[in-house]
C-alpha cells in the first residue's frame, strides 16, 4: 500500500522480506494447523510464509496490495510476480488484491498477519486491518499476528540523518524511496488486539519479534480450547 505522510509517499511493499527470512517459529506453528484448514495470508508480501503455509493446509488466499502483487520482483529465487509464482508453483494458493471483493465474502479457519502492522504508518489503518481480519475469521477461527519489535537498526536510526521519528517508528529515506518501520512491543500489540474486540489466547516474544494469537470474540470456550496455542 502507499501512504502519504509528511508530504512523502511511503511504499509499504519496500518492506517485504524474502523467503530466506521466514521465521522458523512461525513455520513450526503451521504444523499444528488442521490439514483441512482454509487460511488467509493477510499481507503476503513476497510469499515468505505463503509457501510453507500452503504445504500444511488445504487452501491459502494470499492477500496484498495491487502494487505488491502486480510488480515483478524476486520471489524464492525467481524473477516473477506474486500471481505468476503462485500460478506456476502453488496449486492450492489463490493470490488476491485488497481491492478485490472476493476475499471479503469468505471466512477462514486461520489468518496470518506477519510484519504488516509495523509497516503501516497510520494508527487508523492498523485498526482497519485488524477489523478486516475479524470479519474474515470463522467463529471458531484464529489469527497469528507477528511483527518485529526489536532490531539493532532501530537504535541506529536515532543517529541517522535519513531517519525521522514517526508515531511508534521511523520514516527512512533511502535515496528518495521512503519506508516506514514501526516498533510495536508485545504489550502494545496485545492492547491493539483487545481494543478491536479479539480474545487473546497467547502473547509473547520470539527472538526479536512480538506475537499475539487471537480469536474472534464470538468464539465459544469449547472452540477456543480446540485452537492450538503451543507446539
Amino acid at each position: 500500500m502507499h501512504y502519504k505522510v509528511r508530504n512523502k509517499w511511503i511504499h509499504s511493499e519496500n518492506a517485504a522480506l524474502s523467503t530466506e527470512r521466514a521465521s522458523k517459529w512461525v513455520i513450526d506453528y503451521f504444523g499444528s494447523l488442521p490439514r483441512a484448514a482454509i487460511a488467509l495470508d493477510y499481507g503476503c508480501g513476497k510469499l515468505r510464509f505463503t509457501i510453507p503455509l500452503a504445504l500444511q493446509v488445504k487452501k491459502v488466499v494470499a492477500l496484498d496490495s495491487p502494487q505488491q502483487i502486480e510488480r515483478e520482483q524476486k520471489i524464492d529465487g525467481c524473477r516473477t510476480t506474486t500471481r505468476g509464482y503462485a500460478k506456476k508453483y502453488l496449486s492450492n494458493v489463490r493470490v488476491c488484491s485488497t481491492d478485490e471483493k472476493w476475499w471479503k465474502c469468505r471466512k477462514f479457519d486461520f489468518v496470518l498477519c506477519s510484519n504488516v502492522l509495523s509497516c503501516v504508518p497510520r494508527y487508523t489503518e492498523r485498526k482497519k486491518i485488524l477489523r478486516n481480519i475479524g470479519k474474515a475469521l470463522k467463529r471458531n477461527g484464529h489469527c497469528l499476528v507477528f511483527n518485529q519489535h526489536r532490531n539493532t537498526y532501530f537504535r541506529r536510526y536515532e543517529k541517522q540523518s535519513n531517519a525521522r521519528k514517526h508515531i511508534d517508528g521511523w520514516l527512512i529515506d533511502l535515496e528518495r524511496r521512503f519506508s516506514f518501520y514501526g516498533i510495536i512491543s508485545p504489550k502494545r500489540l496485545r492492547a491493539m488486539c483487545v481494543a478491536e474486540g479479539f480474545k487473546v489466547l497467547r502473547n509473547g516474544v520470539v527472538g526479536e519479534s512480538a506475537y499475539c494469537l487471537i480469536a474472534s470474540s464470538k468464539a465459544k470456550k469449547a472452540q477456543l480450547r480446540a485452537i492450538p496455542t503451543r507446539r
